[in-house]
């Protein structure tokens, strides 16, 4: 029984001349039977076809094929092998193109940099100075991003960071049975209804998990920690589940399992929030924080030996999860009520011995960071910095606009620029927070359009 999906069904109308129906059902069709030959063209078939790009509709129909342009008029071109003309699609039905090329990554990147409007980019950090930051990407060449625009640098060499945002679908271990209830769009990890989703981490024994997370009321879901697994057949984990109003802990090991109370916990019945879990396996605590507050401490007895791995599990209702960060923990807590007025109006720099200071970042260049504090100034490398984040007063966050598309690099990381034209493996566009930019297609994964919608 052979399958011919939307796709296929699409692109026979086209080449026959019909109108293009933006939603048509599937049919199962038996074809004759096919010699051995006839057998292996298929298998090339579907090879080639795999190579291609994929254009996906808002509301959710797909097409396999090549991008051919997008042009200034905001016409997308698009050619399909089963189509004797090129079809001519405009914008705003389209949610994204996922390229079939593999994305290429950048060889001389050593920083990553964060934009106050949610981008990251990856390159290699040339200067800082007073109102710029110049960064020499393999994508786009030099980049001069004001400075304003700039929320955070993230030197490669740092060891703190083990897993930064979200990244793509492909870099997780999904539940086989339930795949489709897990997407990632726009730098979001969704789920909807029962499904298992991890990574295998090499988590140390003190680590910080930070998350913004918004759920349904009928959502159950936990956070999956130390596991031996990252997905639902683990035997061993600890698991942290999130409801509305309540949370509890449970310790699973091969051959054991302790729930650690089922507390209530006034902070989630918003729904929404920012997540902070600490974990110490050397005092035996774990601690969650939501909001900046301390909502549960839970003193454990032993963890899980030998268990590394990282997921979320749910068992039904919705749930969105941004903004993701997993890093070693230094084993002190946050400042209550200081954090936020520092941050504020002060740069501050965390060194890779935990080390952290606030005052004014004036200068990067040549492998040194020149940074001013109240008792003196300071000068280090930059393979002594595992992060610096600017002073909030002075963000400047770029304005978005209808045209606005943004690319994913196979990091996940993400770049919003709006698009001038696309055409021959170069984006030519625009951004507010560095100007003109022409960049190479072979960088990303996909584009997403219309990308505000939603929001």
């Amino acid at each position: 029984m052979k399958v011919f999906r939307r796709k296929t069904l699409l692109a026979m109308a086209l080449s026959m001349g019909m109108a293009a129906p933006m939603a048509l059902a599937e049919l199962e069709v038996t074809p004759p039977p096919s010699s051995a030959t006839e057998k292996g063209k298929d298998a090339e078939t579907d090879a080639t076809e795999n190579a291609l790009d994929t254009i996906k509709f808002k509301n959710n129909d797909s097409l396999h094929g090549n991008l051919i342009s997008l042009s200034p008029e905001k016409e997308i071109k698009w050619n399909s092998p089963e189509a004797k003309n090129e079809i001519v699609f405009t914008p705003d039905n389209i949610s994204s193109v996922t390229f079939g090329h593999a994305p290429k990554e950048s060889e001389k990147a050593d920083s990553t940099i964060y934009l106050t409007n949610g981008d990251a980019l990856r390159g290699r950090l040339l200067e800082l100075n007073a109102n710029t930051l110049v960064l020499d990407t393999q994508f786009a060449g030099k980049l001069n991003i004001k400075r304003s625009m700039v929320k955070g640098i993230s030197p490669s060499s740092s060891g703190g960071a083990i897993c930064a945002g979200v990244g793509v679908l492909k870099n997780w271990i999904v539940d086989k049975n339930n795949s489709s209830n897990a997407s990632i769009e726009g730098g979001a990890l969704s789920i909807s209804g029962p499904c298992a989703i991890g990574r295998k981490l090499n988590l140390p024994d003190k680590i910080r998990i930070d998350f913004d997370l918004a759920f349904t009321i009928n959502s159950q879901l936990s956070v999956l920690f130390y596991a031996n697994q990252p997905q639902r057949s683990a035997t061993a984990g600890v698991y942290m589940n999130l409801s509305r109003g309540y949370v509890y802990l449970r310790i699973r090991k091969r051959h054991s399992s302790v729930t650690l109370g089922n507390s209530s916990c006034a902070p989630l019945r918003a729904g929404k929030g920012k997540i902070t879990i600490f974990t110490d396996k050397t005092t035996r605590k774990i601690t969650l924080m939501i909001n900046g507050k301390v909502a549960k401490t839970w003193d454990v007895n032993s963890f899980p030996e030998n268990s590394q791995c990282f997921g979320f599990l749910s068992n039904g209702g919705n749930a969105v999860i941004k903004n993701l960060s997993i890093r070693k923990w230094n084993g002190k807590f946050p400042a209550a009520g200081k954090n936020d007025d520092e941050t504020k109006k002060k740069d501050s720099i965390l060194f890779t011995n935990d080390d952290k200071v606030s005052g004014k970042l004036k200068t990067i260049k040549d492998g040194v960071v020149v940074f001013a504090t109240e008792y003196a100034e300071l000068k280090v490398p930059v393979t002594r910095v595992d992060s610096i984040t600017t002073a909030k007063d002075a963000w400047r966050v770029a304005r978005r606009n209808a045209g606005d598309a943004r690319f994913v690099f196979g990091d996940g990381k993400i770049l919003t620029i709006g698009v001038k034209s696309i055409s021959n493996g170069k984006v030519e566009g625009k951004s507010e927070n560095f100007g003109d930019i022409t960049c190479d297609t072979s960088a990303f994964e996909k584009v997403e359009f219309n990308i505000y919608d939603e929001e």
